[in-house]
């Protein structure tokens, strides 16, 4: 109740306001803006007391250049943080490109020793081969040899 409608006298849309004020400020603060303990003391209190504006805590300034700095600073640290994860992504990168090819150098050696003996072996059989070959053209030599002299014996025999 604002103190003009306690002392009865005319009030105006003002007392109204003063009179909504009060359960808000007690609200936002969380206390009572007029302390009482009784209903006669809180309508001598709202009549003598000047009310007490609330203590608001302003933001602190800051300086807008400062404020920059600041941003472009934390920009930097990120900036330089990404660079250094690309620089070990690079390296990482770079570490398995190396082992790849190593790799790849100990198969394509692996390979060249492997068909290195297989040409060897294969070298080996066709030697063999052709030695065998050597032998059955010989004996096939002497068989012939034999066949033609069995037949010169014949006709002679036959003819003779």
């Amino acid at each position: 109740m604002s103190p003009e409608l306690i002392s009865e006298s005319a009030y105006n849309a003002k007392s109204d306001i003063w009179a909504l004020g009060l359960p808000c400020y007690s609200m936002n603060v969380g206390r009572a803006q007029i302390s009482f303990s009784s209903i006669r003391g809180y309508d001598s209190a709202c009549i003598s007391t000047t009310p007490l504006l609330p203590v608001v805590e302003q933001p602190p300034i800051v300086d807008p250049a400062e404020e920059l700095r600041q941003r472009l600073a934390e920009l930097e640290r990120g900036e330089a943080a990404l660079l250094a994860r690309e620089e070990e992504w690079r390296t990482t990168m770079a570490t398995r490109e190396d082992r790849f090819h190593a790799s790849i150098a100990q198969q394509e050696e692996a390979l060249i020793k492997k068909y290195s003996q297989m040409e060897q072996n294969l070298l080996h059989v066709v030697r063999g081969k052709d030695q065998e070959l050597k032998r059955k053209d010989e004996e096939l030599a002497e068989i012939r040899a034999l066949l033609q002299q069995g037949i010169a014996k014949l006709d002679i025999r036959t003819y003779g």
